[in-house]
């Protein structure tokens, strides 16, 4: 009885804080959910890598409600360093009930690093736990990787 008791309210918070998020008419592009109660989103990208060769970072980001389709992502590379900003799509009316359902939306990600050594993916979107009270606050992933 009390795991179907959290399971509702997981369910109600999901689809409230999406809401919460969509608040204007047109479509809005919003930080994609990165960290979900503890559980981070799944990142796929290699150990190592080449020199000036492309390979693409997958990142799988929580969504659901009114928020169900990804939104360009912003990358910024600095040396070594490859920062994505990743977002989703909010849609939605004022006074629209969005689902209280948990979605898992791709996004695929090409980078070039064109100098070897270590170096670093940084994937930057927002984080919602009990600390952000049905809201969320920024956070960031990070991996290491190396360029050969």
């Amino acid at each position: 009885m009390r795991g179907t008791h959290l399971a509702r309210v997981f369910w109600i918070v999901v689809a409230l804080s999406a809401c919460a998020l969509v608040d204007d008419d047109a479509p809005q592009s919003l930080p994609a959910l990165i960290i979900f109660y503890g559980d981070t989103a799944t990142i796929t990208l290699p150990d190592s890598v080449k020199h000036t060769a492309s390979f693409d970072v997958r990142v799988k980001t929580f969504a659901g409600g009114c928020i169900r389709e990804t939104a360009p992502a912003q990358t910024i590379m600095r040396g070594r360093t490859a920062e994505i900003r990743l977002y989703n799509v909010g849609q939605g009316q004022r006074g629209t009930v969005c689902t209280a359902d948990l979605l898992f939306l791709s996004h695929t990600v090409p980078i070039v690093f064109d100098s070897a050594g270590s170096a670093t993916i940084r994937v930057i979107g927002r984080r919602q736990d009990a600390s952000t009270a049905g809201g969320s606050a920024a956070d960031t992933l990070e991996w290491a990787i190396t360029v050969r």
